[in-house]
């Protein structure tokens, strides 16, 4: 792959790809979609689909191909999920996965894996940053934790750093509601950044991943890790704090072949944030972005429908623990939704979005 071939082929998905996602709608229920081509299992009269949604939102987005008539559609069915407590999530998800939800909140002794918050907060999050791309204001202000010092020390502290990549989600959630979702003064929520990256200073080692001291970390954890809190932390333009030239070693250690779509984002994004700034291995990496763009369009493109499949040759089948699908031979749009997302954040380190006419979603 080459840099031509990579604008050919985004004018390719820029064609394809919304036909795929047109053709994903569900007639009688605008802003709704299928998550697979052909496997979904969740009966039609049930209320759920907040994801795919979601997914579908950043998709038309990144091609710039949002109609006012799907931006409507797609905000009233996220709004379609709120609750009362000011979270917006999906009851079905919720409902399915509540007995194995018991079992690990009982076993570990954690009251809020029992009341699944933590899933809770990250659809909401998801849902957010949607409905901020389709043009909506969050009318609600929402704090995960109480906005103080003592709090988030101990929101930060408590976090399960043995899944260091489910704990730096967390912190960005964090980050992204006090940035969006709080009507303190601009000055509060300065104070609150500095003191949330003072909390993370000792759980950042030299390889530039955020886990445990001394814990048998594997990569792609340290890589989820990373790309969760420079995420984060680049909402509010404060990632040059924390963006080592070991972050391009830990990329470029990794492998493309045999990973899912987050594994694959994840990567690249680590990879191309760092190459903002600094030109360590510069060489390098742009051939291993060229080589992840070979490996993507083999493994996980359906050329004849246009879109990804979320593992390498198949779709998903769960979603936060809910089998959703059959997982059967075929793309679905999670899959679609990271690797278009990827090709965006691969584009824009060549410097090509803008000529090919992609645009960059709220993270």
């Amino acid at each position: 792959m080459n840099e031509q071939r990579f604008c050919e082929w985004i004018d390719e998905l820029k064609r394809k790809v919304p036909v795929f996602v047109n053709n994903m709608k569900n007639a009688e229920q605008p802003g709704r979609y299928r998550l697979s081509w052909s496997g979904d299992i969740v009966p039609a009269h049930i209320h759920w689909g907040l994801a795919q949604t979601t997914f579908a939102t950043r998709v038309l987005l990144i091609l710039d191909t949002l109609t006012n008539t799907a931006r409507h559609d797609l905000t009233k069915y996220i709004l379609s999920f709120s609750h009362r407590n000011g979270l917006i999530y999906d009851e079905y998800v919720q409902k399915v996965t509540r007995y194995q939800r018991w079992f690990n909140g009982i076993k570990q002794r954690k009251l809020d894996i029992l009341l699944n918050k933590p899933n809770k907060l990250a659809e909401t999050r998801q849902a957010s940053a949607a409905l901020i791309n389709l043009g909506s204001k969050l009318n609600r202000t929402f704090h995960i934790i109480e906005l103080e010092k003592t709090s988030i020390k101990k929101y930060i502290n408590r976090l399960d750093w043995n899944n260091p990549w489910g704990a730096a989600s967390h912190v960005n959630h964090l980050v992204f509601f006090i940035h969006f979702g709080s009507t303190i003064s601009e000055g509060r929520k300065q104070e609150f950044f500095n003191y949330i990256e003072q909390c993370l200073k000792p759980f950042q080692r030299d390889d530039g991943g955020f886990y445990l001291k001394n814990s048998q970390t594997r990569t792609n954890q340290k890589i989820g890790s990373t790309m969760k809190i420079l995420m984060g932390i680049s909402l509010i333009g404060r990632e040059y704090n924390w963006i080592q030239e070991s972050h391009i070693d830990l990329a470029l250690d990794s492998t493309h072949e045999n990973n899912d779509a987050c594994i694959n984002f994840n990567t690249i994004y680590v990879l191309t944030k760092a190459l903002e700034h600094t030109s360590y291995r510069q060489e390098e990496a742009i051939n291993f972005l060229f080589r992840a763009i070979s490996v993507w369009k083999k493994d996980y493109y359906w050329k004849k429908l246009g879109a990804f499949s979320f593992y390498k040759g198949r779709a998903t089948s769960t979603y936060y623990g809910a089998q959703i699908t059959r997982g059967l031979s075929e793309p679905d749009l999670h899959g679609t939704a990271m690797f278009c997302w990827g090709i965006y954040i691969i584009a824009k380190a060549l410097k090509i979005h803008e000529e090919c006419g992609l645009r960059e979603p709220v993270l």
